[in-house]
């Protein structure tokens, strides 16, 4: 069963900082949604702090649901961001309008830190790079954890849900799902009227045991 775990409470956040080891408490406490450009950035003047803030957040195992596979969910984080855990790297993500995930399974502990750096300054390669509108850095979106079971739909699939629903004219459904885990593949379902049919590019082989 798929649990999801919101943390958007109770970040530490500074504007500027390098890198933190260990829990900053002299850092402002925030809460998510958040943007440091909630001021400078609706003056209309275009003079609005564009650099790196770095949100730090301790993460206990304990407060998780008991699950097999863990990814961080981070559903807007403008522009470019990395994931770190316990002062590992984990990921790096370009692009500010859409989700993304990180697996965390392997690199939990009992007690960890997790920081996300976001960087929203001026670059030549996340676009759009010229708008009408401000560049709002931050997170600027929830934050999850999702909690799952050893096969499940995958994730990681494109920042998809596992699943693509495409409806056709005739009437038809087409439903394809990408699955991980042991039972690993990719399945295709199509629906007219009552009736049902499946293909998988992985069948599972008969055994006679």
């Amino acid at each position: 069963m798929r649990n999801i775990v919101n943390i958007n409470r109770k970040w530490a956040f500074r504007k500027g900082a390098a890198r933190p080891d260990a829990w900053p408490a002299d850092w402002d406490i925030v809460n998510l949604p958040h943007t440091w450009n909630n001021i400078d950035g609706q003056d209309g003047d275009n003079d609005y702090w564009r650099g790196t803030g770095v949100y730090v957040r301790p993460l206990r195992r304990a407060d998780l649901p008991r699950a097999d596979v863990y990814f961080l969910e981070i559903n807007g984080a403008n522009s470019s961001a990395e994931v770190w855990l316990n002062g590992e790297k984990l990921a790096a993500h370009d692009g500010g309008y859409s989700t993304w995930r990180v697996d965390l399974t392997r690199h939990l502990q009992e007690e960890n830190l997790l920081v996300i750096t976001v960087d929203n300054a001026p670059n030549d390669h996340v676009y759009p790079q010229v708008a009408d509108f401000t560049f709002y850095g931050g997170l600027y979106r929830d934050v999850n954890v999702i909690c799952l079971p050893a096969t499940h739909f995958d994730l990681s699939y494109y920042g998809g849900c596992g699943l693509h629903i495409t409806p056709e004219a005739d009437g038809r459904v087409q439903v394809e799902s990408w699955v991980s885990g042991p039972a690993e593949g990719r399945t295709r379902w199509t629906r007219c009227g009552s009736s049902l049919s499946r293909t998988t590019t992985t069948p599972p082989l008969w055994s006679g045991g």
